[in-house]
C-alpha cells in the first residue's frame, strides 16, 4: 500500500515501516491507497514503542482528507471514520466508545478486514491473528485504511456535570489556547456520561489546559483535567513507529 503523508514533518516513511519524527508531538494521520471497493481485503501491522501514548487505528470513507495535526475523531470527520483505539473500545458514527475488544499493545499484530462484497459490507478486528468479539456493519462501500503517527494533545475531562455539552467544554478550553476538538462521552441514549475529551492544537497548549483547568469549576462541578495517555509531562521523544505488514486480497 502507499502512505499517503499530510505533510512531511510529523512522520516519514523507511520501507513499509512509518517513523515518527523525533522532535515533534504532534498528532497525525496517515491514510493508504488504493482505495479498497470490492473484496475481502486485510491491512495489518503492529505498532512499536507506542505504550506510554493513546493511539489508535481504522478506515475512513474515501472522500475522507485528513490534514495536517488531523485527528480522525475530530468533528469535520464525524460519520466517516471507524476508530479502534488502543483501550480495546470503538468509536463509530456517534462517537461514543463501545468495549468490548482486546488491549492493542505493543508490537503485538492487530489486522483489520474489510468484507466489501458481503451485505452488509463489514470490519473486522484480529489481535495476533485472534478475531476480536466486537465489528462494524453497513461500512462506506469505499475506503481507506490509516493509522497515526502520535497523539500527544489529547486531554481526558472528568467529574463533569451531566448538562455540561461539548460546546461547554470547547468554550471553556478555548480560554486557554486553540481547541481541534472537544466532545462529551454519551450513552447510546444520549446522557452523558460525565466526562468527555478535548484534543488542542498543541502539547503546549494541552499542558496550559491541565495547569489551568484541572479543577476549575464548570456548571457547578469541579472538573479533572489530564492527559488522555495519563501521562504529564511528556516522556522524552522516542522513535515511534507503525511497522506495517502490507495488505492482503482474499
Amino acid at each position: 500500500p502507499e502512505a499517503i503523508f499530510p505533510d512531511q514533518v510529523t512522520a516519514q516513511q523507511q520501507g513499509n515501516v512509518i517513523i515518527h519524527a523525533l522532535d515533534n508531538y504532534d498528532n497525525s494521520t496517515v491514510a493508504y491507497n488504493p482505495i479498497v471497493t470490492n473484496g475481502i481485503v486485510r491491512f495489518e501491522g503492529a505498532f512499536q514503542k507506542y505504550s506510554d501514548f493513546s493511539y489508535q487505528i481504522g478506515i475512513a470513507d474515501s472522500s475522507v482528507v485528513f490534514g495536517s495535526k488531523k485527528d480522525p475523531s475530530d468533528n469535520e470527520y464525524d460519520g466517516k471514520t471507524v476508530c479502534y483505539q488502543n483501550n480495546g473500545h470503538l468509536v463509530h458514527i456517534n462517537k461514543n466508545e463501545i468495549a468490548g475488544n482486546a488491549l492493542i499493545e505493543d508490537r503485538q499484530t492487530i489486522a483489520l478486514e474489510v468484507n466489501m462484497t458481503s451485505s452488509p459490507r463489514t470490519l473486522t478486528f484480529f489481535i495476533n491473528g485472534q478475531q476480536q468479539p466486537l465489528s462494524v456493519c453497513n461500512i462506506p462501500p469505499s475506503i481507506r485504511f490509516w493509522v497515526p503517527t502520535v497523539e500527544t494533545n489529547k486531554l481526558f475531562v472528568g467529574r463533569i456535570n451531566p448538562q455540561t455539552t461539548s460546546a461547554d467544554l470547547g468554550k471553556l478550553f478555548g480560554e486557554v489556547g486553540q481547541v481541534e476538538s472537544a466532545n462529551v462521552a454519551t450513552t447510546n441514549e444520549g446522557i452523558s456520561r460525565r466526562f468527555g475529551y478535548v484534543t488542542m492544537n498543541s502539547v503546549e497548549a494541552a499542558q496550559r489546559a491541565i495547569q489551568v483547568l484541572n479543577g476549575r469549576t464548570l456548571n457547578g462541578h469541579n472538573i479533572v483535567v489530564r492527559f488522555y495517555r495519563d501521562i504529564s509531562p511528556p516522556p522524552a521523544p522516542i522513535q515511534r513507529n507503525w511497522r506495517g505488514k502490507g495488505t492482503k486480497r482474499f
